[in-house]
């Protein structure tokens, strides 16, 4: 993200803010729980990036472009955990304490995406349940893929003075915890549609990024030692990467259509 201040000729120049947290899964997986306890906090970094923004940005009267994964932005939206129990208090997105606090000033945007099976996190915490639960759906009843079908150009809405803020979703990750669903207009404020997902294209790993010995060391230290046994050297560790990729676009770009017609 990032904010205009002045130059030393006066002219206005773009500021950015680092807000992520720099963690070790070998701490975060340590068998000390002391330990653990302090490099969760490194790892569930939602408030810090939230109190930079705040100091950096609102408290001085300005405006910024926060750009990060959809759960780190939510507002208004809370995230589901499971059975009617959603993320407040220190569990909040950065967004969320944002908005808790500036209502009138923060505003989320999301961009077209797919939409995770209902228990699709099941995956993450179960991966052998993976094949069961990582299905994507098209989002909101798939409404908006029609439209963009229909007049194949990039377009933009706001979720409050639209009639897409009424669409529902009843099938996702998302629409968990909330009975009858979620509306578009109460998950954002504002949505973008750049593509269809057809015509996405994954973000790959820039190729050959670890290039020497000591950097592949210093990569496996920070990992759990379980994870770390298994690289044999670099090539083997970078066709690792590039192996998860395939499946990943896959599960993304086999869609299902439910209540898309």
């Amino acid at each position: 993200m990032g904010n205009k201040s002045k130059n030393t000729l006066g002219e206005e120049k773009i500021r950015f803010l680092q807000l992520g947290s720099d963690y070790c899964p070998r701490k975060l997986y340590s068998s000390d729980p002391q330990i653990r306890k302090a490099e969760f906090k490194r790892y569930y970094y939602d408030k810090k990036m939230a109190e930079i923004v705040e100091r950096e940005v609102l408290n001085k009267g300005k405006k910024a472009l926060w750009y990060s994964g959809l759960h780190h932005a939510f507002t208004k939206y809370r995230q589901p955990k499971a059975f009617f129990v959603r993320r407040t208090g220190e569990r909040r997105r950065g967004g969320n304490y944002l908005y808790d606090q500036y209502p009138d000033r923060v505003y989320l945007i999301v961009l077209h995406m797919p939409f995770l099976h209902r228990w699709g996190m099941l995956g993450e915490v179960f991966p052998s349940l993976r094949k069961y639960f990582w299905k994507f759906y098209y989002p909101f009843g798939g409404v908006i893929d029609k439209v963009y079908d229909a007049n194949p150009k990039p377009f933009a809405f706001d979720a409050h003075d639209s009639p897409f803020g009424e669409l529902k979703d009843n099938y996702s990750y998302y629409s968990l915890d909330y009975i009858g669903g979620i509306k578009l207009k109460d998950f954002c404020d504002g949505y973008i549609v750049v593509c269809s997902f057809d015509e996405a294209e994954p973000v790959n790993p820039i190729k050959q990024w670890v290039t020497t010995d000591a950097e592949m060391e210093e990569i496996k230290e920070r990992m759990t030692p379980e994870e770390a046994d298994k690289i044999k050297d670099i090539a083997g560790f970078l066709h690792e990467l590039e192996s998860d990729i395939p499946e990943t676009v896959r599960s993304i770009h086999n869609v299902d259509k439910r209540g898309f017609n």
